[in-house]
């Protein structure tokens, strides 16, 4: 909810994608890789001036593996070639005319490389300068039930509601 106010705050679009056929339950460590989702998105909302920011949450499920591939995709400043190893570096800033004006410690990104190396994992990225980036990571986790996203959905849109009968 706060990354959407976030955008909305800044008039861009953020879009979320999930395949729904994933598994509603998975095994891992959902308050890190929540932690590092949140990092990605908090990222691609600072850099980006306007358009779009969008989350995407794909997957292939070997049972009962699952290999999620998550992707935030901006279309922000983007970061020029000779830059992008200088990204994962503790406290280092990309200092450019297009990216004076924004505020941080320079942390988030190492901080979320270091999380997905100890998942057994690795933040990769993809930018074209002028134009926004891509960064993106694959997680393998066990799926803990066989209900899918879709299910899901379409169990909670299935509720009766309760109404109110009056005699």
């Amino acid at each position: 909810a706060l990354i959407s106010l976030k955008a909305q705050s800044k008039n861009l679009t953020f879009n979320i994608n999930i395949d729904k056929n994933l598994p509603v339950h998975l095994y891992g460590d959902d308050v890190r890789i929540r932690q590092i989702l949140t990092n990605l998105l908090s990222n691609a909302i600072k850099y980006t001036k306007q358009g779009t920011v969008t989350l995407n949450i794909m997957g292939e499920r070997k049972d009962p593996e699952v290999t999620l591939h998550r992707s935030v995709i901006d279309t922000g400043i983007g970061i020029k070639e000779e830059h992008l190893a200088d990204l994962f570096e503790t406290y280092k800033r990309i200092e450019d005319d297009s990216n004076h004006y924004i505020e941080g410690t320079g942390l988030g990104l190492t901080i979320t490389m270091h999380l997905l190396k100890l998942m057994g994992s690795e933040l990769q990225v993809r930018s074209e300068y002028g134009k926004g980036s891509k960064f993106f990571f694959d997680l393998r986790q066990t799926a803990t039930g066989s209900m899918t996203i879709g299910e899901y959905q379409q169990q909670k849109t299935n509720v009766p509601t309760k109404k109110n009968w009056t005699s």
